[in-house]
């Protein structure tokens, strides 16, 4: 029965009962009581209303959490939104996951607190079962202004435990329920699933890096200068990448692509009677053409393509010029040139890290993206104490 319906046959039943005692039909005791009675029917019935309305309102929220941990492209990014919509649900004060593979915490915001929580976690991942504390015989203590908390092991098919979600301490000061845990079920599960999914892909990732990177090496080998460049400035694309925010999933990506940046000097040429382009300077066309024509592979594909464009329009194969210059095809531009100057030029003509810099920095604005040059800048404290333990070695 709709809201409305029970509003509408309240206000029938009301106007019938005020007919009945002003005519003095039934005894005012009746009619108080018969008031008593609709007031508790109608208290339970919103009472009701309000609870389905709450599970509804919270199995939306479940639903929409699952689906966001799904669209994660990181471990941290899944165990990221795992936390912030458990501890949004069940409305408690602090949450984190403690990694029983690694024997660490993830977002443990309290200080000083992670060798009590590893203890616990050794608990918890024994019994391998969710547990309410205060209600749970737990023998290592949490630390004191922990009043009450949620453990819930994420376990994969083999009764592994991958690690433990926790919720600590309600909003409304009460302990925690087993109807949370429940709630928060399908959650823990989109989590686990997230992970074992992103490791599968991390490794693989790993292996096809690891047939990339023996690919090039062998590439390089008939050129014995280039040898180790494309590994340089992949590694070098990676720490700009970093420092100019890219998220995981676009630095694997970035660093990928530098590995393959010179990947087109291999492929024949397929000369057209309107080809005017040297043959060198038609590989970035040729490397990007070697990746799948496919949406996932897109941003590869312009970072090989553009990795010759130059800030000023002075580049190829487009002549593309600043913010039409993809950043992921101005970082790898300006690793390049790094490792151009400092490993690929004759052993008397190299340039330490410093000189090739400041060479750099004079083409900011013209050859070179500013923010990549200032990124480059900000990195060279590790650049020149790599440079310091190849002499040492």
């Amino acid at each position: 029965m709709q809201a409305k319906h029970v509003v509408f046959l309240g206000i029938i039943a009301s106007a019938l009962l005020a007919t009945l005692v002003i005519f003095e039909w039934i005894p005012p005791q009746v009619a108080g009581f018969v008031v008593l009675g609709l007031t508790l029917a109608a208290s339970f019935f919103i009472a009701l209303s309000m609870l389905r309305g709450q599970r509804l309102g919270d199995q939306e929220l479940v639903v929409t959490a699952v689906q966001r941990i799904h669209e994660q492209k990181s471990e941290e990014q899944a165990l990221a939104q795992m936390l912030h919509w458990s501890k949004a649900i069940v409305e408690c004060k602090s949450s984190f996951y403690f990694s029983i593979e690694q024997e660490k915490s993830f977002y443990l915001n309290e200080k000083g607190e992670e060798e009590a929580w590893q203890a616990i976690s050794q608990e918890v991942a024994g019994s391998g079962n969710n547990w309410l504390w205060p209600n749970a015989a737990c023998q290592a203590q949490p630390p004191a202004a922990i009043k009450t908390f949620l453990a819930m092991p994420l376990t994969v098919d083999d009764n592994k435990i991958l690690g433990i979600l926790y919720l600590v301490n309600r909003q409304d000061e009460a302990a925690f329920r087993a109807a949370d845990a429940t709630l928060l079920q399908p959650l823990t599960k989109a989590g686990r699933t997230a992970l074992l999914r992103l490791r599968r892909e991390e490794q693989n990732l790993v292996y096809y890096r690891q047939i990339i990177a023996a690919v090039v090496g062998g590439i390089e080998a008939g050129s014995p200068g280039f040898q180790g460049h494309a590994q340089r400035v992949s590694r070098l694309a990676g720490l700009l990448g970093k420092v100019l925010g890219f998220n995981s999933s676009e630095i694997r990506e970035l660093t990928l692509a530098a590995l393959l940046h010179d990947a087109g000097k291999i492929v024949p040429d397929e000369i057209s009677e309107e080809e005017t382009r040297p043959a060198e300077d038609r590989h970035p066309q040729k490397g990007a053409r070697l990746l799948p024509d496919e949406e996932s592979f897109k941003g590869m594909r312009e970072a090989i393509l553009y990795h010759h464009e130059r800030y000023n329009g002075s580049g190829f194969p487009e002549g593309l010029h600043m913010a039409d210059i993809p950043l992921s095809a101005g970082i790898i531009a300006v690793a390049d040139v790094f490792d151009a100057l400092t490993c690929l030029s004759e052993e008397e003509a190299r340039l330490s890290a410093e000189e090739a810099l400041a060479v750099i920095k004079k083409a900011t604005g013209t050859l070179f993206d500013p923010m990549v040059v200032v990124a480059l800048e900000e990195i060279m404290p590790s650049l020149l104490s790599d440079e310091e333990n190849k002499k040492i070695d």
